[in-house]
């Protein structure tokens, strides 16, 4: 069962405290390019292999985190930093 978008909208970064939102198709896009290409790290510095089929990013553009079965995994482990303009 899909989770409402409301919900997204209450969780913040657990390392910035800064509120989440879904990412878009293109930023979506962008990051698995960027995955299957080996380039994207966590930040324990552990290479992420599996693509994301849905995420969120802080809104000020810093971290990624991914969404498994709706889940969202807010393990500050599993952040991505996101550099991305």
């Amino acid at each position: 069962m899909p989770i409402n978008q409301s919900f997204y909208a209450s969780l913040v970064c657990p390392l910035t405290r800064v509120k989440l939102q879904p990412i878009n198709k293109e930023l979506l896009q962008t990051l698995n390019e960027k995955i299957a290409g080996g380039s994207i790290v966590n930040h324990r510095d552990v290479r992420v292999k599996e693509l994301f089929s849905e995420g969120l990013i802080s809104i000020d553009g810093k971290y990624i985190y991914r969404i498994d079965n709706d889940i969202p995994i807010l393990l500050p482990d599993e952040a991505i930093l996101w550099s991305e303009p």
